[in-house]
């Protein structure tokens, strides 16, 4: 997984960001190593259009080697960063919905963010977008996690 790796070698950093960014999709959902989440937080680090919202998915399998990203979760909720472009082979997802989702997969390791996803949870879905109302379904679930 790591960009050393050499089958990244010769190949243009996009589809460097893209292959990364399929592994760490399948890396969510197989379970990663405890030797690759240094891998993961360093894409999260990164902050690259092609691994930043998988990375944040892979976060939430990590368990307590991923309560460091918390904070930056947090500030992504705040930030309001819906605007990086989602990645076709995850469902109609971002940045924003995966950052919920996975202080939720976080549970009580993530109990700085309840504040933000309180003001989530309380918004009318009435009155907001499909993604907008998706959202706060996920952070009314997120906070269940988390509380317990």
């Amino acid at each position: 997984m790591d960009r050393s790796n050499p089958v990244y070698q010769g190949r243009p950093g996009t589809a460097i960001g893209e292959m990364l960014g399929h592994v760490l999709v399948v890396a969510s959902e197989l379970g990663i190593p405890p030797e690759a989440a240094p891998v993961v937080l360093a894409e999260f680090d990164r902050e690259l259009r092609f691994t930043l919202t998988p990375a944040i998915r892979a976060i939430g399998v990590l368990g307590a080697r991923g309560a460091p990203a918390v904070p930056k979760l947090v500030a992504i909720l705040e930030g309001k960063r819906r605007s990086q472009p989602i990645l076709v082979f995850l469902e109609r997802t971002n940045p924003h919905l995966e950052s919920i989702r996975t202080l939720g997969r976080l549970g009580p390791l993530a109990r700085d963010a309840i504040p933000v996803l309180k003001k989530i949870a309380e918004q009318d879905p009435k009155h907001l977008s499909d993604e907008g109302s998706v959202e706060v379904e996920a952070a009314r679930r997120a906070l269940e996690e988390i509380q317990g």
